[in-house]
């Protein structure tokens, strides 16, 4: 089994993290875990109250509205699967996280599952998978592909047309789920 870069979570069935901002300068912000999971059971599909009833979720709309205070509404989106971008501000080489929508990670999921049954112990291995690519729906100038860099095996987002043997070409790892976190105060409602 190869090493994989960027894989946070690698369970069989990938939950969704649901994200929030108030501005689109701002970066992104895991909801608490308890809500997250309250989102995911009403499949996105209801509005879910969060913050111990502080907010209500409206995953259809795309937002958070205070119930109690009057702020102004914030963005909500779910994610899987994320962009790694470094962080300028940080000395410990951290990343920021952007989600991708879901309509691309659906088939980049389709793609990293391929890649895994590819790589077992059964499988006809990785050399087939690394000719494979999506194109991003949210963006076709993007496609993802899955790539080697000696032991390491990552899913990459580079652009659809590629430079001469993709030298000095830009390209972003992407993350499977979003990893350990915490939010402040979490741990004492629990």
């Amino acid at each position: 089994m190869p090493t994989w870069e960027g894989i946070e979570d690698a369970s069989t069935m990938l939950p969704r993290i649901w994200l929030t901002r108030l501005k689109d300068t701002e970066v992104w912000k895991p909801l608490r875990k308890i809500d997250c999971k309250a989102l995911n059971e009403s499949r996105g599909l209801e509005d879910v109250l969060i913050e111990g009833g502080r907010a209500t979720a409206h995953p259809t709309e795309g937002t958070i509205t205070w119930n109690f205070v009057n702020r102004p509404p914030m963005k909500l989106i779910p994610a899987t699967w994320f962009t790694q971008t470094p962080n300028p501000k940080s000395k410990n080489k951290e990343f920021i996280l952007e989600p991708l929508p879901e309509v691309d990670s659906l088939q980049i999921e389709l793609l990293y599952q391929n890649a895994v049954r590819a790589s077992s112990s059964l499988g006809e291995g990785l050399d087939s998978i690394l000719q494979e690519e999506v194109i991003l729906e949210s963006d076709p100038t993007f496609k993802v592909c899955v790539v080697r860099n000696g032991g390491l095996i990552a899913m990459r987002k580079k652009p659809k047309k590629s430079v001469l043997f993709g030298l000095g070409e830009v390209q972003i790892t992407l993350q499977r789920g979003y990893g350990q976190y915490t939010i402040e105060g979490e741990d004492d409602e629990n």
